[in-house]
């Protein structure tokens, strides 16, 4: 059952900045208390408030290990795009990534790109899989970029 909170309760949880306020006065929210007593309080009037107070949720990229692998292609033109590419960890897919640096091109450069002539999948510096000319053009013959 929820309750309107009362004009003190109020002000306790913005003095420390729990609703986002932040033109309390430093001197008032030291002179309540520690930064943890004073924070254990506003929860408290918070939650009789019949409001929910919860952590907020881990980053995407921290519960799976971290962002996707980078596609980096290389045109015959010496042009090079890079971008994050979210797929299946246990496969690199060579035709999403090239499909994908093939839209980067066109968007930057307003033109119809030209063939990948070497392109790799890298993470955190290290090259994972890199492709030659041979396996992008097989690629290109499959209709996939």
């Amino acid at each position: 059952m929820r309750r309107e909170m009362t004009p003190d309760e109020i002000e306790s949880v913005w003095a420390i900045g729990f609703s986002g306020r932040d033109d309390t006065p430093a001197s008032k929210t030291k002179a309540a208390g520690t930064d943890r007593e004073i924070l254990n309080k506003a929860i408290a009037i918070v939650e009789a408030a019949g409001l929910v107070v919860s952590k907020p949720r881990s980053k995407r990229g921290k519960k799976n290990g971290g962002p996707g692998p980078v596609f980096e292609a290389r045109f015959n033109d010496n042009q090079v795009t890079r971008m994050t590419v979210h797929q299946s960890r246990e496969r690199l897919d060579l035709g999403r990534g090239a499909r994908l640096a093939q839209a980067a091109y066109e968007s930057r450069t307003r033109k119809d790109a030209p063939p990948i002539v070497e392109a790799h999948y890298e993470r955190e510096g290290e090259v994972l899989e890199s492709y030659g000319r041979e396996q992008l053009d097989a690629l290109s013959e499959e209709g996939a970029p």
